[in-house]
């Protein structure tokens, strides 16, 4: 299975698992996000960084390889409350992914995708024993969109403008 992770260039040479907190998992568990295809990939980025500055900086495209016989937990869609999407729900889904990496049963841990239905992420457990067998096959450049360029760089704007 090819995986594949937008991230700044200077990042993409490397399997870098950085320990902050997200959807599935909490601070200090070294973990890392892909998702099934590219376009899912990129909106993860921009759901992350638009209204930031940060959709005009250097990115790669990481294709990363996963073995065929590796061990895949899947969270299912209907496990989840509805609004499991939102940021305020990441104390129902951190727990289930902190839990998946505490027992270290499965290298990935596979979830819907909140930024795309029906779609999904991989999350890496970079402490499971089958990790050293991930590996970066390919990087390409990866530019947004300048529509997409051109929103973040307004909503920076809009957000630095004083109140009335």
């Amino acid at each position: 299975m090819i995986l594949f992770r937008i991230t700044l260039k200077d990042y993409a040479k490397t399997l870098y698992a950085p320990g902050v907190p997200g959807r599935w998992n909490r601070r200090g568990e070294l973990v890392i996000y892909c998702a099934e295809n590219i376009a899912v990939a990129a909106l993860e980025n921009m759901a992350h960084r638009m209204g930031q500055g940060g959709l005009g900086g250097d990115f790669a495209c990481m294709q990363i390889q996963i073995p065929d016989d590796v061990s895949i937990q899947a969270v299912s869609i209907g496990s989840l409350p509805p609004d499991w999407g939102l940021p305020s729900s990441y104390a129902v889904t951190q727990p289930m992914g902190s839990a998946w990496y505490r027992n270290n049963s499965a290298l990935l841990l596979k979830v819907p995708a909140a930024t795309c239905p029906g779609q999904f992420n991989f999350v890496i457990n970079s402490m499971h024993q089958d990790f050293k067998r991930v590996e970066i096959i390919g990087t390409t450049p990866f530019m947004f969109d300048p529509r997409f360029k051109s929103i973040d760089e307004e909503l920076v704007r809009i957000s630095k403008k004083p109140k009335k």
